[in-house]
């Protein structure tokens, strides 16, 4: 299934707990437009797009939520999108030089 497991747009503001995400072909969370959402402590799991995409004139928080292998970008934040992003642990499998990604944002 290449489409979000779940697209957040327009001007919703909502919050997105404790969800769990797997093996997605396609995006874990979207967020775009003027939406304002609370991603907190969900996992993110084996995404073949970005876990996380924040774009258009979104906001929000992404704090405390796990991603781990994913064959995309982790979070992405672009357009005028200016959500607050911490806390998150982003680990992808080995890489092109062999050495697996570990990061905290």
């Amino acid at each position: 299934h290449w489409r979000p497991a779940l697209a957040l747009r327009d001007a919703v503001t909502c919050m997105v707990r404790g969800n769990i995400f797997t093996d997605n072909d396609g995006f874990g969370i979207v967020v775009c437009d003027r939406a304002t959402p609370t991603l907190e402590g969900n996992s993110l799991r084996g995404n073949r797009q970005p876990a996380i995409w924040f774009g258009g004139s979104s906001g929000g928080r992404a704090c405390g939520n796990a991603i781990e292998a994913i064959a995309g970008h982790g979070i992405v934040v672009c357009g005028s999108a200016s959500p607050e992003v911490e806390g998150n642990v982003v680990a992808a499998p080995a890489g092109a030089c062999g050495l697996p990604v570990r990061a905290t944002l």
